[in-house]
């Protein structure tokens, strides 16, 4: 859900499903794909062309297409199109999680990342991490959002200290004569501590995005 929640899409009146991206990690699709019973042969391909600075760049994506009327209807019901749309922030049912886990952790004096829904809700994060996200060194990552909210739940929910800033370039805009986008991109940088409780959640997350000490055997 996490994954989804930063490189998919769900159309708002079929029930299909999409995911592209870069074609070097189509390792996660293919994952995703074998998660959920997709034939891996469905991943497709493609080209991609944009102009940058006068010139004209290109690039490949994977990308993976399918319906699913369950699937559909639990997205939508775990807030997926809302949050998209910058409406809501962290789902509900991961804010649940992580209230719970905090709960026991409290009654039995350990850290809430430890248990199960503490897991569950940090391995969403690293779904997200993995879509929108860039490993930094060490024992860090950073997220990246359009949804203002999103990263202000992530950064309380998940008692992270650092500040969440402004991405986007908007000097760089006005600088080539261009108007500010409608969504402005803004970063959150997580420390040791959360990106390490990312990583123990779930062993067969993206390689290039985990530190070199959590890579999975």
């Amino acid at each position: 859900m996490g994954f989804l929640s930063a490189d998919g899409s769900l159309s708002k009146t079929r029930t299909r499903i999409s995911i592209e991206l870069s074609i070097k990690d189509r390792e996660i699709l293919n994952h995703f794909c074998r998660s959920i019973g997709l034939d891996t042969s469905r991943i497709t391909e493609h080209q991609r062309f944009w102009t940058y600075r006068g010139r004209v760049r290109t690039s490949w994506t994977s990308r993976i297409r399918f319906s699913s009327a369950q699937m559909a209807k639990g997205l939508r019901n775990l807030e997926f199109l809302n949050l998209k749309s910058g409406e809501v922030g962290l789902p509900e049912v991961i804010k649940s999680m992580i209230r719970n886990a905090k709960k026991e952790a409290k009654s039995k004096d350990i850290s809430w990342s430890t248990t199960h829904s503490g897991r569950m809700a940090h391995a969403w994060l690293l779904g997200f991490y993995d879509g929108d996200g860039t490993y930094i060194g060490g024992y860090q990552g950073r997220i990246y959002s359009s949804n203002k909210k999103l990263l202000y739940d992530v950064k309380l929910l998940f008692e992270i200290k650092n500040k969440i800033y402004l991405q986007t370039n908007i000097r760089k805009y006005l600088e080539d004569g261009k108007n500010i986008p409608d969504k402005l991109v803004y970063g959150l940088n997580m420390g040791p501590t959360v990106f390490q409780s990312m990583m123990d959640s779930y062993m067969f997350s993206l390689s290039r995005k985990r530190s070199p000490n959590s890579i999975r055997n």
